[in-house]
């Protein structure tokens, strides 16, 4: 069982070094919310905390957070299997919480940057239900252009977005000094 887990693991490193544009130099690492979830910032998006999780099975990497350049917010799902992704190109994205009603949103493909540029589907949104959603579900699944994409379990989903947005008055109140001089996740 300890040789499984800790075969399962290497598994997962090697994919997560695969994706690794998501968590890229120009992020830090803020917390660790259980095996699964990591909180980060991201100086490339004015300093936005997001989410993520790679979900090994599928080689895909799921990110929600704050984009403070474009205002708002986003979910970005990566792979770098899909050699196919076209930059800004729109598409056709459906999701579903919990296995309830599907939403239908556009995506734009982009290349994450890092080491090597991963493909991915950049989400933007205004709609905080989103996050909401996210917040409240034990699964999602995504699809792209009809085909499904990403089918995963949210462990400590609640726990983990309210770490993210934690993060972001952290990170809101230490410009306008407001924090402590001692918080940074730099």
């Amino acid at each position: 069982m300890v040789k499984l887990r800790a075969l399962a693991m290497a598994s997962a490193a090697s994919v997560a070094l695969a994706t690794a544009p998501a968590l890229a130099e120009e992020t830090a690492l803020w917390s660790r919310v259980n095996e699964y979830w990591q909180v980060r910032v991201d100086q490339s998006e004015g300093n936005g905390c997001y989410a993520y999780a790679l979900y090994a099975p599928q080689n895909v990497g799921l990110r929600i957070g704050f984009n403070r350049v474009d205002g708002g917010a986003e979910i970005i799902l990566m792979s770098s299997a899909w050699t196919t992704i076209r930059q800004n190109q729109a598409y056709t994205v459906l999701a579903s919480f919990d296995g309830g009603a599907q939403s239908t949103w556009t995506g734009y493909g982009n290349y994450m940057l890092g080491g090597t540029p991963t493909p991915s589907v950049r989400i933007p949104f205004q709609n905080i239900q989103i996050m909401d959603a996210l917040a409240k579900s034990a699964s999602v699944r995504f699809w792209v252009n009809g085909t499904l994409i990403l089918g995963a379990n949210l462990p400590g989903s609640m726990q983990v977005l309210t770490e993210m947005i934690h993060c972001q008055n952290q990170i809101e109140g230490s410009r306008d000094g407001s924090a402590s001089s001692n918080v940074s996740p730099f």
